[in-house]
């Protein structure tokens, strides 16, 4: 599949419409002046925010309420429903995380990543996967295909000229998390018992299933690359599929209901 452009956008739609064969993805930046931090903060669940006080650093806290809390806005949008009273839940298959008590004719799906200061939100009718990660540039590229892929991905990582395996590896990385991701299998899926297409400028392809999931051919994948440095990818059953794509870019600051309640408080 073709890679997936990203258009520009100021924020997250108030109405967005979401048509059964629609996947809709959204980039958007976790680096947030405080008050939206903490705007974003009261839209977290009980759960969410002790998830967030056990991150291991400030930073890591602020990323885990700000990824949150996008997402909650994002999935209130598309299901008419405030940001606070969704219910999130880890129902799915192996603890994907689902949104509870959707009761619309077709249930929303949605998947999150986020890698270095952006996260990556897949919304769609059908389950989907995404992965985004930030390339690096000096990693041990060789060792860590022998260690996850397929004999046939690590071998073309190897036959590849050192200048283009860092790219070769956050081909198949992205493209078997957001698969794996797909089916909700999380750790449960070994990397090296499926295989992707893996070659620079070579079309996101799933080739091979091992067990009985399904066939390869069912399946499509999509390559994202919405900023400099940024490598992802979209799995998702199925063939025909409208995707689109948004690149968030502001800061925002806290509503100004946002901060009338707080200072009321």
């Amino acid at each position: 599949m073709m890679t997936v452009p990203f258009q520009p956008a100021a924020r997250f739609p108030a109405t967005p419409v979401l048509e059964d064969r629609d996947v809709h993805l959204w980039v958007a930046p976790l680096d947030q002046p405080p008050e939206r931090v903490s705007a974003l903060l009261r839209l977290l669940s009980p759960d969410e925010r002790d998830r967030a006080d056990r991150r291991r650093s400030a930073q890591h806290r602020r990323q885990f309420i700000v990824a949150r809390g996008l997402l909650r806005e994002l999935l209130g949008a598309y299901a008419g429903q405030a940001p606070d009273r969704l219910q999130i839940s880890s129902s799915g298959r192996q603890g994907k995380p689902v949104l509870s008590g959707d009761t619309g004719a077709t249930p929303l799906h949605f998947n999150l990543s986020h890698a270095g200061a952006h996260v990556l939100i897949g919304v769609a009718r059908q389950e989907l996967g995404v992965d985004l990660e930030a390339v690096e540039a000096k990693r041990d590229f060789l060792e860590l295909a022998d260690r996850f892929f397929a004999p046939a991905e690590s071998a073309a990582v190897r036959s590849l000229p050192e200048s283009e395996r860092g790219e070769a590896f956050y081909n198949a990385w992205t493209r078997k998390e957001a698969y794996v991701k797909a089916l909700g299998t999380g750790l449960a899926e070994p990397l090296d018992g499926f295989e992707v297409t893996v070659w620079p400028g070579e079309p996101a392809r799933l080739l091979r299933i091992s067990g009985g999931d399904g066939n390869a051919a069912a399946w499509s994948l999509y390559d994202l690359r919405p900023l400099a440095g940024l490598v992802g990818a979209l799995a998702l059953r199925g063939r025909d599929c409208r995707v689109q794509a948004w690149l968030i870019s502001e800061r925002r600051r806290a509503t100004d209901s946002s901060r009338r309640r707080r200072e009321a408080s």
